[in-house]
């Protein structure tokens, strides 16, 4: 097993990236979509979901789902803000195919600092938007699925 194939790779990046771009609102545990388990509920966080690494011929092909989720947002203006901040991060217009880049990071601990050992790419044809849903505690959230494509190749 090379590094580019280790499931611990392919997370940290993805948890680094969401955080650098997203900020400290963001949270992997998925309990942390209900509100009531925080002792302080923010007023708007972000719940990153970060499917299987199961690989087909040495490409993976993993979902990435992001629970947009905001309290007293009743007109869902913070929400639709939060939306359009993920889809921005998740893009790249500069790019011909519009695909943001995640790079792939390896910690290393002789330099402290991150290695750069692959990238997995974002495809943004056809993310799947679940639409705004509320739940009992009347919090609303949004589920954003992205696919990711990363080959392995060592």
């Amino acid at each position: 097993m090379t590094n580019a194939d280790k499931d611990s790779v392919y997370r940290e990046s993805i948890r680094k990236f969401l955080i650098d771009a997203l900020g400290n609102s963001v949270f992997f545990d998925k309990t942390f979509i209900d509100p009531a388990s925080f002792e302080a509920p923010p007023p708007c966080w972000f719940v990153a979901d970060i499917g299987g690494l199961d690989a087909i011929n040495g490409r993976f092909e993993p979902s990435l789902r992001i629970f947009c989720c905001t309290r007293q947002d009743p007109e869902q203006i913070v929400m639709s803000q939060k939306v359009d901040l993920v889809r921005a991060a998740l893009r790249d217009d500069a790019m011909p195919d519009g695909c943001r880049r995640i790079p792939a990071v390896l910690w290393n601990a002789a330099t402290e600092a991150y290695d750069t050992i692959g990238a997995m790419l974002v495809e943004t044809k056809n993310p799947s938007d679940s639409g705004n849903m509320s739940a009992p505690d009347h919090s609303n959230y949004r589920i954003l699925t992205y696919r990711l494509v990363w080959v392995a190749n060592g």
